[in-house]
């Protein structure tokens, strides 16, 4: 007897149908889940700026979205070389002293989150201020400049260089500039060429801002100057730019 293997018909649509509603369904869950992340983040879909007469028309893609209507600004490592106010003694939370460090570079710190000492009756350490205390004068030292999240910090020079961002977003979202609005005439075109051609990074966040407000601010590096004559020295507003969301 001859057995004939014949192909099996009856439930081949069935299976095909299935197949497509699975499909379909993980298509779905994919897109909720994308809208369930931007949701958390709904300034991007309004105006927030109350200095800007412009309405912020953000445009969302799958991953990413055009947001407009950020302030750009810069800071640094400040260093304290640079600075000629009196040496004061300077403790960390537990009070264990770091040395002596000149009063004005402490102020100096407390605007950009870190500096170096010069060395004179300190370390000459990395030192950075501790914004859980928030007293004016505790300060912790560290090996490396690193932002709110831990992470080492690259200057805008830098592949890849760090960003903070407020309202605050995860570290590694991606943030490229794409147009630098009017104020951007202010800057020399060598600037807005390095500017623009960056893919920044987040790694670090503002402290005391609220979160209404739109804010990015990029890591120049060490300070060069004590005024703001350089060109690492920038304010624009009504900034667009590309915000696209690390995966989860």
């Amino acid at each position: 007897m001859r057995y004939e293997i014949v192909p099996y018909r009856g439930r081949k649509s069935s299976v095909r149908r299935r197949f497509a509603l699975i499909g379909a369904a993980i298509l779905l869950m994919a897109v909720l889940v994308l809208f369930t992340t931007w949701f958390e983040y709904p300034f991007f879909g309004q105006e927030t700026n109350s200095s800007s007469n412009q309405s912020d028309n953000s445009t969302q893609a799958f991953g990413s979205m055009i947001s407009s209507g950020w302030t750009l600004t810069s800071y640094c490592l400040a260093d304290e070389s640079l600075y000629r106010g009196q040496k004061v003694e300077i403790f960390d939370s537990d009070g264990a002293t770091l040395g002596f460090y000149r009063s004005d570079f402490i102020e100096k710190i407390q605007i950009e989150g870190s500096g170096i000492g010069d060395g004179d009756r300190n370390p000459g350490q990395y030192i950075a201020y501790d914004f859980e205390i928030n007293d004016g004068k505790t300060c912790y030292l560290t090996d490396e400049v690193r932002g709110a999240f831990g992470l080492v910090l690259n200057d805008w020079t830098e592949d890849l260089p760090s960003i903070a961002i407020n309202p605050p977003l995860p570290a590694g979202t991606e943030v490229i500039l794409v147009d630098l609005g009017s104020d951007a005439g202010e800057n020399t075109a060598e600037t807005n060429q390095l500017l623009l051609n960056r893919t920044f990074i987040v790694q670090d966040t503002f402290f005391g801002f609220p979160e209404t407000e739109k804010k990015i601010d990029i890591f120049i590096g060490r300070q060069k100057r004590v005024d703001y004559s350089g060109p690492e020295s920038f304010f624009m507003k009504n900034v667009t730019v590309l915000i696209k969301l690390p995966e989860s």
